[in-house]
């Protein structure tokens, strides 16, 4: 796997979302999402623009040109680790921290 489908893959689950659901949100198919995370194809740059305004970070932070700090890599790697239950619990410890429903 490359840095950008790890990084994919994190940021959709971090946001809760399945890969229908993703697709959906950028008008491309299942399979599309499923093979920019497989690292079998790399998507055009008007879906990367799409993709980062859907996930809320910047085209870089996706690409690696734009170096996060140890500690956030450290969380991210650590909630990649968890099961589906691990992962539901924390995001709604998150929504409950960020007063969110």
């Amino acid at each position: 796997m490359s840095y950008f489908s790890v990084k994919l893959i994190t940021l959709r689950n971090l946001n809760g979302m399945t890969q229908e659901q993703f697709a959906k949100k950028l008008g491309i198919s299942r399979s599309s999402v499923g093979m920019y995370e497989l690292a079998e194809r790399e998507p055009p740059f008007k879906t990367l623009e799409k993709m980062s305004m859907v996930l809320n970070v910047t085209p870089g932070i996706l690409l690696g040109s734009y170096k996060q700090d140890e500690e956030v890599d450290k969380i991210i790697s650590d909630y990649i680790k968890l099961d589906d239950v691990g992962r539901y619990k924390i995001r709604k410890l998150l929504d409950e921290l960020l007063n969110r429903k």
